[in-house]
């Protein structure tokens, strides 16, 4: 019978004890520098397309603006950037292992082909010498397709989030798996160290339960869930990478949401500055008219009114006025509506005197005055009212702008109100002010802010808003992010 020595015993265990705590944490450590890679990968292509996201649009669309009034410029000819930014397409598609990303690629290109062809016809109807106009009319598609390029890259941001997701849930449950192997690992080493039990429940078992319990709460979505640290050293590595897996991916979601809000309050910004060239002629046609009638007074009167509306509505750029700015800036709009159309357009200002030095988002009136007029009066074959009420309930500033014209059927009035409060644009048939005006309100009050529309065939339109007061403190904050 062959004899084992005490110490051979003792170093056949401990090399057991060695083999058994070093195999698992290799393969713990190959799992994660593999997933880890993985993972790193789906924030560096989301990174790469909201790069892409922000300036793609934006360029396609001038250079195409350039193009067509003949500007001199450094830009690159419109063809030429969307081959450019054909071929970064390409490389992302070939970077991207998920079939859906990449099938979301090939509509964008598909999409960057169809501004390849608007650009085609604008250069064919420039060497034709056709009228701008028609130009124009393509120079207005390119940037609703664009508008639609915009929302399938963000498609595909949301696409690789969703990765990166199902790949954190793919690391739990092997985690899962590992953790059960390690747990018998606890037992065998129990039953080979049994003097020392109480010791390693204490040191492994608890840290154990402790990452179980946290990942269990990060699989629900508990971004800010931490795993403790471990004095066993293994321990403290998952830990420390669970944590900053955790902590990268709550970032890269912020980061997605200011982006997409920045993004938004750019778009905003530079429809409140685009002003109608229509509204400009008509105008300048009313003061020339005016002008050509003798009438001095009304001359000076209109143009004052179209001063002061360009005026406040700039305001140097801040996106916060009084209520009494507020009014005055529709009123010099309604006047110069009055210029025009004449006895056929009357209107009331019914506002709370209480009111007008409390703070509220600009542009918020106007807006629905112009829906007011031009898809509810000037439908209607009798002499328009258009009524401006402002009055404040609690913490809330309500306004209503109501007009007597030809109003909607309940079902019109259902249907626009989804599509508004859906943001969709492409649903909003006649109504784009106040897709825009809610738009706005989501972006500046969330959920708190509310616009309602009330209508009647051949009876009129009341359309109610709601936004919450805000205080200076607020205010100021908003106007530093801006």
């Amino acid at each position: 019978m062959k004899r084992i020595s005490i110490g051979n015993t003792l170093n056949f265990h401990y090399k057991l004890v060695i083999l058994l705590v070093i195999l698992p944490m290799v393969f713990i450590s190959v799992f994660f520098m593999v997933n880890i890679f993985q993972y790193r990968k789906s924030i560096e292509n989301v990174n790469y397309v909201n790069k892409l996201n922000s300036e793609m649009a934006t360029k396609i669309d001038n250079s195409v603006f350039y193009l067509i009034t003949g500007k001199p410029t450094k830009m690159q000819d419109p063809a030429e950037l969307i081959l450019y930014y054909h071929k970064k397409l390409d490389t992302l598609k070939t970077s991207s292992s998920s079939v859906d990303q990449q099938q979301t690629l090939d509509v964008a290109k598909r999409i960057l082909d169809t501004d390849r062809h608007y650009v085609n016809t604008i250069k064919d109807n420039i060497a034709t010498e056709k009228p701008i106009s028609e130009s124009e009319a393509i120079l207005v598609e390119i940037r609703n397709v664009n508008v639609l390029l915009k929302d399938t890259l963000q498609e595909f941001v949301t696409g690789e989030i969703n990765l990166s997701n199902k790949k954190s849930n793919q690391i739990f449950q092997t985690i899962i798996i590992l953790l059960f192997l390690e747990l018998c690992l606890v037992v065998i080493l129990i039953l080979i160290i049994s003097r020392n039990k109480k010791d390693l429940t204490a040191r492994i078992q608890t840290p154990m339960d402790k990452i179980l319990t946290s990942l269990s709460e990060v699989s629900k979505g508990n971004w800010d869930t931490q795993v403790e640290s471990s004095e066993i050293i293994e321990f403290d590595l998952l830990s420390t990478e669970v944590n900053q897996m955790t902590t990268q991916i709550k970032a890269l979601i912020e980061q997605n949401e200011r982006k997409q809000q920045a993004i938004a309050k750019a778009e905003l910004k530079a429809l409140q500055a685009q002003i109608t060239p229509h509204f400009i002629y008509n105008s300048l046609d009313a003061i020339i008219t005016l002008s050509e009638l003798d009438e001095p007074e009304r001359v000076v009167e209109t143009t004052l009114a179209l001063s002061n509306f360009f005026k406040l509505t700039l305001n140097n750029g801040r996106d916060w006025v009084t209520v009494q700015q507020e009014i005055e800036h529709v009123k010099s709009y309604l006047q110069i509506l009055k210029t025009r159309y004449g006895s056929i357009l009357e209107y009331q200002l019914m506002i709370d005197p209480s009111i007008e030095n409390i703070k509220m988002l600009k542009m918020i009136l106007q807006p629905l005055v112009e829906n007011a007029m031009y898809h509810g009066i000037k439908h209607s074959r009798r002499r328009g009212l258009i009524e401006i009420r402002g009055t404040q309930q609690n913490q809330m500033l309500i306004f209503e702008v109501a007009d007597n014209g030809s109003g909607m059927s309940p079902q019109q009035v259902a249907e626009l109100q989804k599509n508004i409060q859906e943001l969709d644009p492409t649903g909003v048939s006649g109504g784009y002010g106040l897709y825009n005006v809610y738009r706005r309100l989501r972006l500046y009050f969330g959920a708190a802010a509310e616009l309602r529309i009330a209508s009647q065939e051949n009876q009129g339109t009341t359309v109610t808003i709601m936004l919450p007061i805000r205080d200076d403190a607020f205010l100021e904050t908003e106007e530093e992010d801006a």
